[in-house]
């Protein structure tokens, strides 16, 4: 966030640093017209800051506030320098939302502080004394029309002050102007949307105020006026379409825009509930645009009549590309994810499905949203397909194909072979007077021109941006051609001749997703994450330049067109991104039966004694099925082998049958996005549960033993043990977007029994099998490690708490359990320090009939304070984790518990042969102390072939998929009582194969 003081001469940023901590820096703005940017004073903080705000008085002060404190700044011999206000404890815990300053004679320094809480108190600080000095709770003013509700309490947003005025926002999407002593509301003005910030013009008669779904208005106190200034998609805007005066855009916020060219302001506002549009195209009579969403639906909508006309074809997959032709009145074409191409024509009112063409386009969504482009007489269309290394030209009367060009084989100019295997990104027509030429950008950064009647290689530019180029055009006349690439866009000039350097011009934070020019060519737009209007200047003259001309001045350098901002159409509003830092300190956790409290302090005794134990410790092989333990090798990796460039190998695998059963928890299933991934042998499969196609993780040279996924689906990691190819174990950090692996770890010497990450990602947890126990907690910020310990049994299952973010458990061998709490620095990550418990176990819990200790098995966390855990003798219990005492157990199965999933009130166990559910009513109501224990009943019961290694179910716990130590996996289904086999494989080593083509 930034922040300006009144008299203009000092800026404060606020902001994180590279290594993720809160930083708060102030620059002198004194000199800025010269160049001259000063700064004045920097400090870090630990605390959150939500909100800050500069003394109106004297600039060298400031206030920040977070979510449960307000600190009071001022620059003193070129440092920050920082002194907290003392809250009462309810303020506290209610939240803070604001803060400003209000300019009075009351106090020494001339000025005094407001802060806002969620529960509707205005708390007044004397900037003096650094004290509270009132607090005030608002409530609203039933006397006003526009209320029409009794008086409340109103929970306070935002607030700004002026020197008559304060002005406050609410959840109730009110904006109320306030009399300086808050005893009654002057002005009220209802919105439909929430706001997120208020502030006053330096005079105080007037005050700006947006709202969540990016309006900026203005509402003038002294008239009582309110005029919408402007409004704004609030996410990426990931498409948008030209016509003559108007322009429409789609955004990832669900939402359809159309806007005049010639004002700058939305006329129009389209949505469909559910549904994500990603493209859109205007019928060349602009009556009409189609739009496609992410569901693979296209939906053609009326501007005049503003409502949907028609809906087309759906796709399977998300739409890429979408076009109208123009010249062909009425004819659309569209194709989606997985590479089919749709034509329909107009037919009277309606439209007329033409063809469908069915792995015409690469699947790829990088190619979205322009994997379909028309030329400028709309007879023809061009993609990237069947392969990414082909572009296919057709025509639009049934998409036939009229060329086919083959970018890989194309050749460096000195006549040489490309060093690597090209593939092609983008694809654009460049139509002049005197030809018909094709576009084509690649992987290789390369911007190649072919002649798009006989497909030969005209010219050829590289290198053209340093990442992916995301959009390509030409411009109306020809004589120009852009690409997105890098968060900037690059204007060359058509020729593509390398001793003409291109214009560069900077504005896009993030990836440009589309370029367009206006009808007339005068202007161009571009969208990403906002939507710049362009002025295209062009010039009668070029300059080239020889060898001499590389040490000129840069803008005697480039081409003869250039951009200059005309205006921004789309504002995204700016969106505080610091999180909270979690202060909460550690519960004392006490016994009954020993009174001494165990407290941080003692479990780090504890814990420094045992760590010099147990690290090297020696431990026989587990005899509980959960652990695991690595299939017998019959075969080992050559040693000399080659591996082929990206895109050269012979071969290349399509799928893989089977499912490895010997793996413990290496399924994973996201039920919101469809992810399904699940091992075989040391390959990780992505598979599509719709039509069964499927993606490969390749990296690791072992058995893979378990894997874990972020929360946000975006990192999954995967972990093998060691062999004579890795002297340590492998865990390989993939990228679901791109199916990369970033980076690979290796701190465990043997392999790795558990993986998990913590409630909001920033750690994972791992844990090595018996024979080397070692505990990894790993920072998700660079892939270092945090921490590390050895624990002091062998451990089948370790979990981070979902409802605590530094809190996890490990249980194993002999009736162990420990609880581990890990006591951040934020100044110092290398500082951390973990703490740990061993809790005393029930004697009827620890042994079983024949007197013989258990194994505690699983464990699973279904509420805040409890945890339901299985041992190897198929007993359930029931933990209190905040006092850490056993609350109840019985028995559940007559074998091993090897996998336990719960949520609230119901619970999934699995064992050998058997999956449970079981009706768990008022387990979370229960405490230590509760002298009534509930029923728990099995309410629906399956039986699978194999000892259950992995479950994972929905949120409702109705659908699930199971694997089992058969090599089999199952799809779940408990409101319809149903499995149904999903992939079955051997057990063990596959001999001989036959294929027969009656199968």
């Amino acid at each position: 966030m930034l922040e300006f003081s009144v008299c203009g001469r000092s800026l404060c940023g606020i902001g994180k640093d590279a290594k993720g901590q809160n930083m708060i820096v102030m620059w002198n703005l004194a000199e800025v017209e010269r160049g001259m940017l000063t700064v004045t004073a920097k400090a870090h903080t630990d605390v959150d800051v939500i909100a800050a705000a500069l003394d109106p008085v004297d600039s060298a002060r400031l206030v920040t506030c977070g979510h449960d404190n307000v600190q009071l700044w001022r620059v003193r011999d070129g440092s920050l320098r920082c002194c907290s206000v003392s809250l009462r404890g309810g303020q506290k815990r209610a939240g803070i939302s604001d803060v400003c300053y209000k300019t009075t004679k009351e106090t020494a320094a001339g000025v005094t502080i407001y802060v806002s809480c969620l529960s509707g108190e205005v708390v007044r600080i004397d900037p003096d004394l650094a004290a509270v000095t009132s607090v005030q709770s608002l409530r609203s003013d039933p006397s006003l029309v526009e209320s029409r509700r009794p008086s409340s309490c109103i929970s306070i947003t935002a607030m700004a002050a002026s020197a008559s005025l304060f002005a406050t926002t609410s959840t109730d999407g009110f904006l109320r102007f306030w009399m300086p002593d808050f005893s009654r509301v002057l002005i009220e003005v209802e919105h439909e949307e929430p706001l997120l910030q208020v502030v006053f013009t330096q005079d105080g008669h007037r005050a700006l105020v947006s709202t969540a779904v990016g309006s900026l208005a203005i509402v003038d106190v002294a008239t009582d006026s309110y005029r919408t200034l402007l409004r704004a998609h609030t996410d990426e805007v990931l498409d948008m379409a030209v016509s003559e005066d108007l322009l429409g855009t789609v955004s990832a916020d669900g939402t359809i825009r159309i806007w005049s060219l010639e004002t700058s302001q939305q006329l129009y506002d389209f949505s469909i509930s559910g549904e994500v549009p990603c493209n859109i195209s205007f019928r060349s009579s602009s009556s009409e645009f189609a739009c496609g969403f992410l569901s693979g639906r296209v939906t053609v909508f009326s501007v005049p009549q503003a409502k949907a006309l028609t809906e087309l074809k759906q796709l399977r997959g998300q739409i890429t590309g979408l076009a109208y032709c123009a010249g062909h009145e009425g004819t659309l074409c569209y194709c989606d994810q997985f590479g089919t191409i749709t034509l329909y024509r107009t037919s009277g009112t309606g439209y007329r499905l033409i063809r469908g063409l069915p792995n015409a386009v690469y699947r790829h969504l990088e190619l979205a949203p322009n994997a379909l482009v028309v030329s400028r007489n709309g007879s023809h269309i061009a993609c990237v397909g069947p392969s990414e290394y082909v572009v296919t030209v057709m025509d639009t009367a049934a998409l036939n194909e009229v060329l086919r060009i083959d970018v890989s084989s194309v050749k460096l100019p000195s006549g040489a072979p490309y060093p690597a295997l090209d593939t092609a990104q983008q694809v654009a027509f460049l139509t002049s007077a005197s030809s018909h030429e094709l576009l084509v950008a690649t992987s290789g950064s390369r911007l190649l021109r072919f002649d798009a009647w006989s497909g030969k290689l005209l010219a050829q530019l590289q290198p053209v941006h340093t990442g992916a180029c995301t959009a390509v055009i030409a411009s109306v006349d020809g004589r120009y051609v852009l690409t997105a690439g890098d968060n900037c866009i690059k204007v060359w000039d058509s020729s593509l001749r390398t001793n003409v350097i291109p214009q560069m011009f900077i504005g896009h934070s993030s990836r440009i997703n589309s370029l367009c020019f206006t009808a007339d060519g005068a202007s161009l737009v571009s969208a990403g994450d906002s939507v710049f209007y362009w002025s295209f200047v062009r010039s009668r003259e070029q300059k080239s330049l020889d060898s001499n001309d590389v040490y000129r001045k840069p803008e005697l350098q480039s081409n003869a067109a250039s951009l200059s901002v005309h205006h921004l159409i789309d504002d995204i509003p700016c969106r505080d991104i610091s999180t909270s830092l979690n202060t909460r300190t550690a519960e004392l956790i006490t016994r009954q039966g020993n009174q001494r409290p165990v407290t941080p302090q003692n479990f780090r005794q504890a814990f420094e004694q045992k760590e010099e134990k147990e690290e090297g410790k020696q431990f026989s092989v587990p005899k509980a099925k959960k652990h695991f333990k690595k299939a017998m090798k019959q075969s080992s990796l050559a040693q000399r082998r080659y591996t082929a460039l990206a895109g050269q190998a012979g071969l290349k695998l399509n799928s893989v049958i089977g499912f490895n059963g010997n793996s413990r928890n290496n399924v994973v299933w996201h039920p919101e996005t469809g992810l399904f991934i699940y091992t075989s042998g040391c390959v990780a499969i992505v598979e599509d549960l719709k039509d069964g196609t499927q993606r490969h993780l390749m990296g690791h040279v072992e058995e893979i033993s378990t894997m874990a996924l972020q929360h946000d689906c975006q990192v999954l990691v995967s972990a093998s043990g060691s062999s004579g190819a890795a002297a340590c174990s492998q865990m390989c950090i993939w990228d679901m977007q791109s199916l990369a692996c970033r980076t690979v770890l290796s701190q465990h010497r043997t392999d790795v029994q558990s993986l998990d990450f913590c409630l909001d990602d920033r750690f994972l947890l791992s844990v090595g099998n018996y024979q080397d126990p070692k505990i990894i907690i790993w920072s998700t910020y660079d892939w270092t490690v945090t921490m590390t310990t050895h624990a002091s049994y062998p451990v089948h299952t370790a979990l981070w708490n979902p409802f605590r973010s530094c809190e996890f458990m490990t249980v194993g061998e002999q009736g162990r359990m420990t609880f581990w709490l890990l006591e951040e620095n934020h100044s110092n990550r290398t500082l951390a320090q973990l703490s740990m418990h061993e809790p005393d176990v029930p004697d009827e819990l620890l042994y079983n009939k024949l007197g013989n200790v258990v194994h505690f098995t699983s464990a699973c966390y279904i509420s805040d304070k409890h945890l339901c855990l299985g041992t190897s003798s198929g007993r359930l219990a029931l933990w209190d984790t905040t006092t850490n005492i056993c609350i109840m157990h019985w028995i559940a199965d007559e074998s091993e518990i090897g996998v336990i999933t719960g949520r609230s009130e119901r619970l999934v166990t699995g064992s050998q042969n058997r999956l449970c559910l079981w009706d768990a009513a008022g387990l979370t109501q229960l405490s230590d102390s509760s002298q009534t224990l509930p029923k728990v009943a099995v309410s629906g019961d399956m039986e699978l072939e194999g000892y259950v290694t992995t479950a994972n179910f929905d949120s409702a716990l109705v659908m699930g998929i199971v694997g089992t130590d058969t090599g089999t996996l199952w799809y779940i289904n408990w409101s319809e009582n149903v499995h149904i086999r999903l992939v079955s494989s051997h057990r063990d080593k596959v001999s001989i194969t036959i294929y027969s083509e009656i199968f």
